[in-house]
């Protein structure tokens, strides 16, 4: 169990988003000094979940832990900047009916920001 910590818990907020990702908040049950820190230290990494209903046994960890993956590619910069401009948009349309037209004026507006300062 070198690489895996085990706890318990439920799952506290569950948000599916329109890219197909999820938010996922889970409470866990109280957790021991050691694994506070090892999971503190993981703030911003790429990590894996497994999820099930009753406990793992040993050899289901084990197997986990042998497991050989890739980490799965994040986002494209481009795909981001897009989902920002769709809350960004959602939360304020600035008078702009569609999407589209909506995006085109800010990247361009951001490129022109961009080409300025060269």
């Amino acid at each position: 169990m070198k690489n895996i910590i085990t706890t318990a818990g439920f799952i506290d907020f569950l948000r599916f988003k329109k890219d197909r990702s999820a938010t996922i908040a889970v409470e866990t049950q109280e957790l021991s000094d050691d694994k506070k820190r090892t999971i503190g230290g993981l703030g911003g990494e790429f990590v894996y979940f497994l999820i099930k209903k009753e406990p793992f046994t040993e050899e289901e960890v084990e197997f986990v832990n042998d497991l050989k993956t890739d980490p799965i590619k994040k986002k494209k910069k481009s795909e981001t900047l897009r989902q920002i401009l769709w809350r960004d948009w959602k939360n304020d349309s600035r008078g702009y009916d569609d999407f589209q037209r909506f995006y085109e004026v800010e990247m361009d507006r951001f490129i022109t920001q961009v080409r300025e300062r060269l």
